[in-house]
């Protein structure tokens, strides 16, 4: 959001327009503004909403890796996703079009079991 508008006229006549909207943004700082009443607040347990529970961080299907287990395995697909990529990228691999379907299929199911783990690791950061 940059500072940039357009002002058709010279500079006095800027001027004047921002003298202006200084002195009518003072006159809205200094009138109050009405208070509103407060709700009253609830008095039994009953009436207060639930509190939030804690997020348990032991829910995802690779919580019970240990961080070095779960590392190795986001390396291990991480390596399949570059050697699936150098197939892909081989123009050989075009010549058949199952070939390349196939190579393309399997690149999106490994991507796809890769964003759990990194899920994971990223909470284990946190």
């Amino acid at each position: 959001k940059g500072g940039c508008e357009v002002f058709l006229g010279n500079y006095s006549l800027w001027h004047e327009r921002e003298q202006k909207r200084a002195k009518d943004a003072d006159a809205a700082r200094v009138t109050p503004t009405p208070k509103r009443a407060e709700p009253a607040a609830p008095t039994s347990a009953a009436a207060q909403p639930p509190r939030p529970k804690k997020k348990d961080k032991r829910k995802g299907p690779y919580s019970s890796l240990r961080m070095e287990e779960l590392e190795k395995r986001i390396e291990a697909i991480e390596g399949e996703i570059a050697r699936v990529d150098a197939a892909i990228n081989d123009p050989n691999t075009w010549s058949d079009p199952t070939k390349g379907t196939k190579l393309t299929e399997k690149r999106e199911e490994l991507a796809a079991k890769l964003v759990p783990l990194e899920e994971e690791w990223k909470e284990r950061l946190e």
